[in-house]
């Protein structure tokens, strides 16, 4: 080496060193915590998609159901009067067996009481009342696989049929993502509920 010459030496210190692994560690955990909340809010928003697509389709049921009620002046055609303690509604249907839509007279081919109750978690459609308007028997039994609409479904209420205006209202169909989680109630983030309400009115109530 020439006199007068010198070498840079350059190195990191462990002060330097400590600096940079803490400023990479909260970058890391910016990234990582940025990811958990996009994951968090892409799943809640799965759940209530499906959860509101199966109270959805319950909604259409009751609808399309209900709307065949069918009733005359001395006989009301709908119940809310509620199974062994549950929650339930009872309508007596129009059907036929040459005309789907019924034959617009009452108690004449096929015509029956149907009924929606919900026991437990489970919201159940009996098709066929064996013992009339009280619906404590069902063909097929209650609570048969054949009958369960939801096992997600955590409220029903029915309001008192309007006999005036001849409706019947939906005031809460209630559901959650997962009823049974103690971890997270219905309704948190990870477990997300909804509800639905809706006014079925019925066709003309005939006077034969």
């Amino acid at each position: 080496m020439l006199p007068g010459m010198s070498i840079n030496k350059r190195s990191v210190t462990l002060l330097e060193l400590v600096i940079s692994i803490v400023l990479l560690s909260i970058v890391v955990l910016v990234f990582s915590g940025f990811e958990l909340l996009v994951n968090s809010i892409l799943l809640n928003s799965d759940r209530k998609a499906r959860i509101q697509n199966e109270v959805s389709y319950i909604m259409e049921h009751m609808d399309k159901e209900i709307t065949k009620t069918i009733g005359d002046n001395s006989n009301v055609p709908v119940s809310t009067a509620g199974i062994s303690s549950d929650n339930a509604v009872e309508f007596y249907v129009d059907l036929s067996a040459t005309n789907a839509t019924g034959d617009g007279q009452r108690a004449t081919e096929g015509d029956c009481w149907r009924a929606y109750r919900l026991n437990s978690n489970e919201l159940w459609f009996c098709p066929n009342c064996t013992d009339n308007a009280t619906c404590t028997t069902c063909s097929p039994a209650w609570g048969s696989s054949e009958n369960i609409l939801s096992k997600k479904i955590t409220a029903f209420t029915v309001g008192s049929y309007n006999s005036s205006n001849n409706y019947v209202d939906i005031t809460a169909l209630t559901g959650c993502w997962d009823p049974a989680q103690t971890k997270s109630t219905c309704g948190n983030t990870d477990n997300p509920s909804i509800t639905l309400r809706t006014r079925i009115r019925l066709p003309a109530v005939s006077t034969n």
